[in-house]
């Protein structure tokens, strides 16, 4: 189970209890109340490519299905349609800011493949955990502010282009040249569901 916070991005794990969405970013969740929501789905983090699905949700009897235009539609384990609901997708955006932050490179060595814009994603209220997503990417990459303080203060200069960001063996690195690590991990899927 899992939710993207735009089309083409990231995928962060999800969990239902009692009714109520958690969504994680890191350590940190928040719970979002949804109607539909009878049972319970349990922690994962399932990567897909889709981009009409916001979020996917699966247990042992049903699976989920909520898409950024707000409609839902509700399965049994076999792909069975037994239902269809609507939700507002803004609710999934309340607890949640996001910085648009310079470009992400892939690098073979030392030269550039490819660039993106990447987003940074933290709850309202936390300040030390973010969650680094560029669009090369499923899995979001985990990071706190108290560990990074160079890239914080180079964040907060507001240049788009710099600092750079290169994932080498499953690690972001901040800055021109060489470049800095940015300590932190990427959030690995537990289940792929086929394009």
């Amino acid at each position: 189970m899992s939710i993207k916070f735009r089309r083409d991005g990231a995928v962060f794990p999800t969990e239902v209890k009692d009714g109520k969405l958690r969504i994680f970013i890191g350590s940190q969740f928040r719970e979002i109340p949804l109607k539909f929501l009878k049972d319970d789905f349990p922690y994962d983090v399932t990567a897909y490519q889709q981009c009409n699905i916001m979020c996917y949700l699966e247990n042992d009897s049903k699976i989920i299905v909520m898409r950024y235009n707000g409609t839902v539609t509700i399965y049994t384990k076999d792909r069975v349609v037994i239902g269809f609901t609507k939700f507002n997708p803004k609710d999934l955006y309340t607890q949640t800011n996001h910085i648009p932050v310079g470009v992400c490179a892939y690098n073979s060595g030392r030269k550039v493949e490819t660039l993106y814009y990447c987003t940074l994603y933290r709850f309202k209220d936390e300040h030390d955990e973010y969650a680094l997503e560029d669009l090369g990417s499923l899995e979001p990459y985990i990071f706190k502010v108290s560990e990074n303080p160079k890239y914080a203060m180079d964040v907060s200069a507001g240049d788009r282009t710099n600092p750079r960001h290169r994932l080498i063996d499953n690690m972001y690195y901040a800055g021109n040249d060489e470049g800095y690590p940015i300590i932190g991990s990427l959030v690995k899927a537990t289940k792929v569901i086929p394009v």
